[in-house]
């Protein structure tokens, strides 16, 4: 006879026994596997059971709030029936359990912002289906961030009008949340203690991304002082750090009055004479900055030349002049001026340089000379002729013949040197 045996919760063992008969036994839940002599057992099946602990627990930091977001896995083992809900709960202690809150089957996520700053807080979490509560799942914890520190060498500028720029290093410490920004504030003082300002006299700029930073709508001349402190999920510090500073009005005094040499530091001024191809190099510092320098190389035979050049944001500017090579001998000059002033500057007045070119010769063979170089020599001048002259030709003169000649030589000299400089023009 054929006897069946149920041995687990899902399946059927049929145990074929035959006695005098090696047929093996065999097992099935189908009934038509059986001949007319056997029968089939009724499967035996075991109730569900609590489920596993869900895997994968994890605490992390919500930079947003300071808070924790926690995050787990599902059992791998639901005890045979479907999870229900999951318990999460948390402590400071790791002894004294409390329940943080209680969440559908589908939920594997929970944003704790009730977090005490600088705490550590830990949790756990446990599954639930028609059994009962499983397991809890690996203990998980945060340490809970704080305010983080002052920020470090805290200074303000004098120089600019109207503003004032900040610069700072990082906080002494973030308080294990990312610093988000940094509050600003401003107050007009007499250097007594800051501490000692009423609140209400503090103007707040903003929240400061970085350094540096600047302040902007400031009086000229008055004095201000400046505080700081740094922001992070949970808060700022008690206290601040202070600096002081005088925003200044704008220096519009300037002197225009460039220089002018060639490359190779040979001054150019009146006097100087220089070849053509020479190249003149007009400079300056102390200017205001973004003006514009226009530089005109001229002589009576027309314009050779011009060009421009804009002052640096250090304030100085340089141009090159080159006097061009089929530039014909004669005087020449090169006109200078100042302008696209910025806004409370002055104009300048123009400024020239005065020189010589002549082309280059046995006499003249360097770029340019300055007066007692040898290079440009003055022609001597001749010596007057002795002409013989009778005795009585200058007796209504009272002087004799000899004498008047030198005098008259003498006056003819200086009535050329004379009108010589008459020619001349003011030089610089």
């Amino acid at each position: 006879m054929r006897r069946f045996l149920a041995l687990s919760s899902a399946t059927a063992l049929l145990l074929a026994s035959t006695v005098g008969l090696s047929s093996p036994a065999f097992a099935t839940t189908d009934p038509t596997d059986c001949g007319t002599d056997c029968a089939v057992a009724t499967p035996f099946v075991l109730p569900p059971s609590a489920p596993g602990a869900p895997t994968g627990l994890m605490a992390i930091l919500d930079p947003a709030s300071g808070g924790a977001t926690l995050s787990w896995l599902e059992p791998a083992d639901n005890g045979g029936e479907a999870i229900t809900s999951y318990v999460l709960e948390k402590s400071t202690s790791t002894t004294d359990w409390g329940v943080l809150a209680t969440l559908g089957a589908g939920v594997f996520s929970y944003n704790d912002d009730a977090t005490e700053a600088g705490e550590v807080t830990y949790y756990r979490v446990a599954a639930w289906n028609s059994a009962g509560m499983g397991l809890y799942a690996n203990t998980a914890y945060l340490a809970s961030p704080t305010v983080p520190g002052g920020v470090t060498s805290f200074g303000a500028t004098n120089a600019e009008p109207r503003s004032t720029t900040l610069s700072w290093g990082a906080p002494t410490a973030d308080g294990g949340a990312p610093i988000t920004g940094y509050t600003v504030q401003f107050a007009v003082t007499n250097y007594d203690a800051p501490q000692n300002i009423a609140e209400d006299l503090w103007s707040t700029v903003s929240i400061a991304v970085a350094s540096p930073f600047t302040v902007t709508g400031l009086v000229n001349n008055t004095d201000y002082v400046f505080r700081i402190r740094p922001v992070n999920a949970v808060g700022s510090p008690a206290g601040w750090e202070y600096a002081w500073a005088t925003p200044q009005p704008p220096n519009y005094n300037y002197n225009f009055a460039p220089n002018f040499n060639t490359p190779a530091g040979l001054k150019v001024a009146y006097g100087t004479t220089l070849t053509p191809g020479t190249q003149i190099v007009v400079s300056q510092s102390g200017l205001p900055v973004g003006a514009k320098l226009t530089a005109t190389l001229q002589s009576s035979a027309g314009r050779h030349g011009a060009g421009t050049a804009i002052v640096d944001g250090s304030g100085a500017v340089m141009l090159t002049m080159v006097i061009p090579s089929e530039a014909p001998d004669g005087e020449y000059s090169i006109f200078t001026d100042l302008s696209e002033l910025p806004e409370g500057y002055h104009p300048a007045l123009s400024y020239s340089a005065y020189f010589d070119v002549k082309a280059a010769s046995a006499g003249n063979t360097g770029s340019g000379s300055q007066p007692g170089s040898g290079v440009t020599a003055a022609p001597a001048v001749a010596a007057a002729a002795v002409v013989p002259v009778a005795a009585n030709a200058l007796a209504n003169t009272g002087a004799s013949a000899t004498t008047w000649i030198a005098s008259t030589g003498a006056l003819l000299l200086l009535a050329g040197f004379a009108s010589r400089l008459a020619a001349r023009r003011r030089r610089v």
